[in-house]
């Protein structure tokens, strides 16, 4: 692989199909729509009409090309009072990911008991060599334990979802004939794919006149708010929704059951370079680049975050611009990393559902990799130069976990910084996982890359072999699973400009 194509491997797919799977739940929101000024009661709203029993179906289009579908169902069991009303929805999608072909399957499921509590939640997901399902039980008025099965072994967790929420992908199709423009709704929901909950902000926009199945009917028009991603929806006087514009130019439309199976199963269109950020100006030494001034704008985070030891705001031009100044992290033959570690840096030690640092498998590779190195900088430089060299540089739209990528040994740069995040904290370093931005090619991606506590957090980036990153690493958030969505808000509204970019030699 060459070096400009591996370079390119750097866009977190992962992210982008979260939120792919998340539209199959996202356009089935109408289900229940009363008391539109207040947060929903979840299912509990089943109860304010009769339930039906429901089958519908969606295309999903990329540039007027069909990639896939989702599927949801709504049927009920009289005989049985624990599991009275059954929801599940099926996406699937055929993705082109930087010239490789993507197949994914994702399965949602949840049962409901006769007081439309949620009682059960099954989440699945197939892409390529990584598979992952979820399974959550209700043990407690709150409380659920949550088992996370995959190939290489299992995580058990617990998590709480308070009275009213919903489950990802599915919230069943009814009647919105109550909503009219101006008024406001929100739901609370958990999303089984990142174990997280949010609140979701729907408004009534308009009414506007739409072609559907060769008739003209007046829809609703409806915009949403998930996470900061912004969709708009057009829905019949039959409470269906006819169609739903997001954001990466996807578009959903309300279809048969025929013509959902007619998608293509090798699209043309790049889905990531429809993430790609628009840039002005060039950076003509990326990888080697030691400081950087860009003028971003579109960008909803507050100045505070994007400040850290390598990044400062040196400028405020005006509306959603901020000029940024980044440095190149030191190298890591300066750092140190002796002497008892802060408080608030020993929880980044702690194993996590996706990042299983005390797993056997990750315990073993980390004592194996490390193996007598005292220094905390010399064992964080031979974690990631081994990550860089066992780890095939791949396309992977997979949900990330450390322990099946040290099973399969390839992804992108997700992969990359999930196993040396588990890797390191398994051998006793404080690490982190940040998300950003990165220049390659012709322009900045979003990208994924970690972070070693030593004397003070150091970034490197196992993915491009980097073990001190270079200036066009912009650090947007930090996380894993739901902090990850937070990039969701940002694609398709940032753009960049450079101001100012410093190569080797060339004076400061």
């Amino acid at each position: 692989m060459s070096a400009v194509r591996m370079g390119r491997f750097v866009v977190p797919a992962s992210v982008c199909a979260i939120w792919l799977l998340s539209m199959g739940w996202l356009v089935r929101y109408e289900a229940f729509p009363h008391l539109f000024t207040h947060l929903l009661p979840g299912y509990r709203l089943l109860e304010r009409r009769n339930p039906i029993v429901g089958d519908w179906w969606m295309k999903i289009l990329l540039d007027a090309e069909q990639i896939g579908y989702s599927h949801t169902t709504l049927d009920f069991d009289e005989e049985d009072p624990v599991r009275h009303y059954r929801l599940w929805n099926e996406t699937v999608l055929a993705l082109n990911v930087m010239g490789e072909q993507q197949h994914i399957r994702s399965t949602a499921r949840v049962s409901l008991d006769m007081l439309y509590q949620v009682q059960r939640f099954i989440f699945g997901y197939c892409s390529g060599p990584y598979s992952l399902r979820i399974l959550g039980e209700r043990v407690g008025p709150r409380r659920f334990q949550v088992g996370i099965y995959s190939p290489a072994g299992k995580y058990r967790t617990e998590v709480e979802l308070p009275e009213g929420t919903v489950i990802a992908d599915l919230m069943p199709e009814s009647g919105m004939l109550d909503l009219r423009p101006g008024q406001r709704i929100a739901l609370r929901t958990f999303n089984p794919a990142t174990l997280s909950s949010s609140i979701v902000r729907i408004r009534a926009l308009r009414y506007e006149e739409v072609e559907t199945e060769g008739e003209v009917v007046r829809a609703l028009v409806i915009g949403m708010d998930y996470e900061g991603m912004q969709t708009t929806s057009w829905v019949g006087p039959d409470g269906r929704v006819l169609r739903q514009e997001t954001p990466f130019g996807l578009t959903l439309v309300t279809c048969s059951a025929e013509e959902a199976a007619a998608y293509v199963q090798k699209p043309a269109t790049d889905v990531l370079g429809t993430t790609a950020v628009p840039t002005e100006g060039e950076v003509t030494c990326p990888r080697t680049c030691r400081s950087l001034v860009v003028r971003i704008s579109g960008s909803t985070l507050p100045p505070e975050d994007l400040a850290t030891a390598r990044q400062r705001v040196v400028g405020s031009p005006g509306g959603s611009a901020l000029v940024l100044s980044v440095t190149a992290e030191r190298d890591l033959g300066a750092r140190r990393g002796e002497g008892a570690l802060p408080g608030a840096v020993r929880e980044y030690l702690r194993a996590g559902p996706f990042i299983q640092s005390d797993d056997r498998q990750i315990r073993e590779a980390a004592r194996r990799i490390v193996g007598g190195i005292s220094s905390p900088a010399e064992r964080a430089a031979a974690l990631c130069d081994w990550v860089y060299t066992h780890v095939e540089k791949t396309a992977a739209s997979g949900i990330p976990s450390a322990v099946d990528v040290l099973r399969n040994l390839n992804g992108d740069c997700n992969e990359h910084a999930f196993l040396f995040t588990a890797l390191a904290r398994a051998a006793g370093l404080p690490a982190r996982v940040l998300l950003g931005l990165v220049y390659t090619g012709d322009g900045f991606y979003y990208h994924a890359w970690p972070a070693v506590y030593l004397d003070g957090w150091h970034e490197l980036d196992p993915t491009l072999g980097q073990r001190a990153v270079d200036a066009t690493h912009i650090a947007l958030t930090e996380g894993e699973g739901a902090r990850q969505l937070k990039l969701l808000g940002l694609i398709g509204r940032i753009r960049i400009r450079v101001e100012e970019s410093v190569c080797p030699g060339e004076a400061d």
